[in-house]
């Protein structure tokens, strides 16, 4: 059972980097969150007009199966933890990070591994590392 004491007092507003809820692209497998960021790990469609909810799924870490409607709204009369969203876009990138004689930091091109990145040289300047920099969408 969904403990609702636990959610009482949460910041409803979404995280910037979730997207609206798109029904046809979650049922396609596209990654669902709630509100609050908790992953969706199922999902699915009952396709009955008597249900004001056909949306079923199971929000990670929890045993309960909640009612969504076709929107991903939990409950028609206020905004809750448990409204659905489309999860953000995660992109990486790998660079290397340089040191030129005059001490100054700078980093060279971006590329999307770290074996790419390994491959990239600059006889002038010292390598300090390779990292990895994630942007969220």
């Amino acid at each position: 059972m969904v403990n609702q004491t636990q959610h009482t007092f949460i910041n409803l507003k979404k995280k910037n980097n979730m997207k609206e809820f798109n029904l046809e692209r979650a049922l396609a497998g596209e990654p669902v969150v709630t509100r609050t960021g908790k992953k969706v790990t199922e999902l699915h469609l009952f396709k009955n007009e008597a249900l004001i909810q056909p949306l079923y799924g199971i929000i990670e870490g929890d045993d309960d199966v909640l009612q969504w409607t076709t929107f991903g709204i939990y409950s028609p009369t206020k905004e809750t933890s448990w409204d659905l969203f489309m999860a953000g876009e995660k992109k990486s990138v790998w660079v290397n990070v340089y040191e030129k004689e005059n001490g100054e930091i700078y980093i060279g091109n971006n590329y999307s591994s770290k074996e790419l990145a390994n491959t990239e040289h600059s006889p002038l300047n010292r390598k300090i590392k390779t990292i990895e920099i994630t942007n969220e969408k």
